[in-house]
Parts: C-alpha cells; structure tokens; sequence
C-alpha cells in the first residue's frame, strides 16, 4: 500500500498512511521506502546517491541494510535506471520453456 502510487490508493488507505506516519520512526520508514520506490519509477539516478546516504543514516536497521546491498551491486542499479535495455524477452523464453518442461 505504500508503494502504491497515491492516485491508485484509496481514501481508506490513504487514512491507514497517515495514521502509522503518526508515529515518527514509521514515518520516517515510509518516507523512505516512498523516496525509494519514486526514483526509480521517475528514473532518478542523479538522486540515488542522496537517497543512500539518507537510507544509512536512518536508525532503521532494514534501510541501513537495503542501502549497503544497493551500494555493493551500485553498477547494475544505476545501469538499470538509466539504460533502455530491458530483460523482459529472456526472462518470458526463461518462463515458457519452464512451462513446457513442466
């Protein structure tokens, strides 16, 4: 639901977010995962290395832990912003040669 898009969200769950943002340490976690989830769906490579930096100083464990697995494969998450090439077309061969094996 946070991941959402907000114009895709209901009224109810809309309400659901900003009550649990009320309290200030799952605010600050759904700051941050809607800060995560927005860069790459705008494709904001600029942004990643602020987005990062504010995941590891967070006092969240499972941030700090995201962010250092995303700065160690930094190559392919920039590459995978910024390219067109997409791996769509292997993965469905992947998927339907799977599916006749089965």
């Amino acid at each position: 639901m946070i991941l959402q898009r907000a114009e895709t969200r209901t009224n109810n769950e809309d309400t659901l977010i900003e009550r649990l943002a009320q309290q200030s340490e799952l605010s600050r976690a759904i700051t941050l995962a809607q800060d995560f989830i927005e860069l790459v769906w705008e494709c904001l490579p600029s942004q990643l290395n602020d987005r990062l930096q504010a995941a590891k100083v967070s006092s969240i464990k499972a941030f700090q832990r995201f962010a250092k697995g995303l700065e160690e494969d930094y190559g392919a998450v920039e590459a995978g912003m910024t390219l067109d090439v997409s791996k769509e077309l292997v993965e469905g061969q992947n998927n339907w040669l799977k599916m006749l094996k089965r």
